[in-house]
């Protein structure tokens, strides 16, 4: 695997987008967390000497951090309860990080953007209001121009209810650690990558009526959340426009939108099946997903050595939790359109070829093929540790497993491959 300091090939990153402007905050949410140092913050980080080796046990982190200071971090999940599906990675990182470290961190959780707003999170951030947080940077394409190329590249990539999820997942953060433009955008701003890129849930169209073909799409206004689902819609023949997340479902139940752009789990957050039942979807051609990242903030990198490591270790699982959340956002939606009338359409060819050639006249030829090579080995490996599609969306509920341990192969192999070498040192 190559690490950054490895990655040698040099391509342009900035992107070449066909609509003017930064898209605001619209429906592709996913859950996440963030956090702040609290009162009786570390004891500093110039004790790297009580580093530990991945696989650390409790005792062997609780004698690390012995000499450190408690601290708290305020973490702002974007989960609306702890009860909410898109609470997962938030709640397992408080029980874990709490437990492993014995009670030195102490993790406070908030809901909703409560302390910062979506496009300020980078801000609070480097400002130490919080110190850990689950970012949406395809909110600020001004800021993040190159994970705003990224988020467009997953527009190349179809959609399956499984195997596909769990592909781009692990082939996009492995493009991600290869991408140092990334690194440099967090840099300027004053965050700490945790977890550099999450490609999230599939983005479909909530529709109030079926949109199968390029005709269906003639004349609709459609609600999208960044620049490259803006250049889709408008090669569908649309009208895009954005929304703030909240008035989303009203516009649809009056008419005001005719589809929405979300992906799963937060179209199952809103309940977006009662007002727009009628989904549709490319297995060729996905529209461009809602993107985040996992990222850490000044005080963060002020903790001792050892409560970075307890910290980044948890990554594995924060990226299960995710996909796990994910999976079952899936689940819930395809429940809930059976219950509503819904029903799940794929687009036609044309539709899919309309779509995938926006995103080429976006995304570099360099990257393009990047993520064409990560995909399909990620494809072997997905393959080679027995997942599999038993099945389509529409019979999701019936063969999908969303048990804690479902995920592990998966995401013990993401965590080796792609993050081990990234953590604290």
């Amino acid at each position: 695997m190559r690490t950054r300091s490895q990655h040698k090939k040099e391509r342009r990153l900035a992107p070449r987008w066909s609509a003017a402007g930064a898209i605001a905050v619209s429906l592709s949410l996913v859950g996440g967390c963030a956090g702040g140092v609290g009162a009786g913050g570390g004891s500093g980080s110039d004790d790297d000497s009580a580093g530990l080796a991945p696989g650390a046990t409790k005792e062997e982190y609780a004698e690390a951090l012995a000499g450190m200071d408690p601290v708290t971090l305020t973490l702002q999940s974007t989960a609306s309860s702890a009860d909410d599906v898109a609470a997962y990675r938030s709640n397992e990182l408080k029980r874990s990080v709490e437990d492993l470290s014995d009670g030195k961190i102490t993790i406070d959780v908030v809901y909703g953007p409560s302390i910062a707003a979506y496009t300020e999170v980078d801000s609070a951030l480097a400002d130490g209001r919080i110190d850990l947080a689950y970012m949406i940077p395809i909110y600020q394409p001004q800021d993040y121009p190159a994970f705003s190329m990224l988020a467009a590249g997953t527009g190349l990539v179809g959609t399956s209810p499984l195997t596909e999820e769990l592909t781009i997942n692990a082939a996009m953060l492995e493009v991600a650690y290869g991408t140092d433009a990334l690194f440099e955008e967090y840099e300027a701003r004053g965050v700490t990558p945790l977890i550099p890129f999450n490609a999230t849930s599939s983005v479909m169209a909530m529709c109030t009526d079926a949109h199968e073909s390029l005709e269906d799409w003639q004349g609709s206004v459609v609600s999208i959340g960044s620049q490259s689902t803006l250049a889709q819609a408008e090669a569908l023949g649309a009208t895009a426009t954005s929304l703030e997340y909240t008035e989303t479902f009203e516009a649809l139940q009056r008419h005001v939108v005719d589809c929405s752009l979300a992906t799963t789990l937060s179209a199952t957050m809103t309940g977006l099946s009662e007002v727009a039942p009628h989904v549709a979807y490319s297995s060729t051609a996905g529209f461009a997903r809602g993107a985040g990242a996992f990222v850490a903030g000044v005080d963060y990198e002020n903790l001792p050595l050892a409560a970075r490591q307890l910290i980044f270790d948890q990554m594995g699982e924060a990226f299960k939790n995710s996909r796990r959340a994910d999976l079952e956002g899936t689940h819930r939606l395809m429940e809930a359109l059976a219950e509503d009338g819904g029903s799940m359409h794929e687009l036609d060819e044309a539709s899919s070829d309309a779509m995938v050639d926006s995103i080429h006249d976006i995304v570099d030829p360099a990257l393009a093929e990047e993520i064409d090579t990560s995909m399909e080995r990620w494809r072997t490996i997905v393959e080679e540790l027995g997942y599999v599609d038993d099945g389509d969306f529409d019979t999701f509920p019936e063969w999908h497993d969303n048990t804690e341990e479902a995920l592990d192969a998966y995401a013990e192999r993401v965590y080796e491959e792609l993050m081990l070498s990234h953590r604290p040192e």
